[in-house]
């Protein structure tokens, strides 16, 4: 359960708090979509990958992951440092 509370925290973070005030509909709006893009087709793609493609299949998972993760960070990063985000704006008022 820990693992969702912090999955919820951090989507929330990234996908309302770095918005620009007039812009978070848009925000939350792409970040939703992808969301729901992910889980309709991440089983399928996970399926597809571990199923027909074997030990190179779950390396290419794992290389997905892997991405994923490396790049997460560093995007959110440059984000709360852009002058136009609400995390920008909170750090100084």
């Amino acid at each position: 359960m820990v693992i969702g509370v912090n999955s919820s925290a951090s989507g929330w973070g990234i996908s309302y708090g770095l918005a620009a005030p007039e812009r978070q509909g848009e925000y939350l709006g792409a970040w939703t979509l992808s969301s729901d893009l992910a889980r309709a087709g991440g089983p399928l793609l996970v399926a597809v990958l571990v199923a027909h493609g074997g030990d190179t299949g779950w390396l290419a998972l794992g290389v997905l992951f892997l991405a994923a993760g490396t790049v997460t960070a560093p995007v959110a990063g440059r984000a709360v440092r852009a002058p136009s985000t609400v995390a920008a704006e909170q750090r100084v008022g």
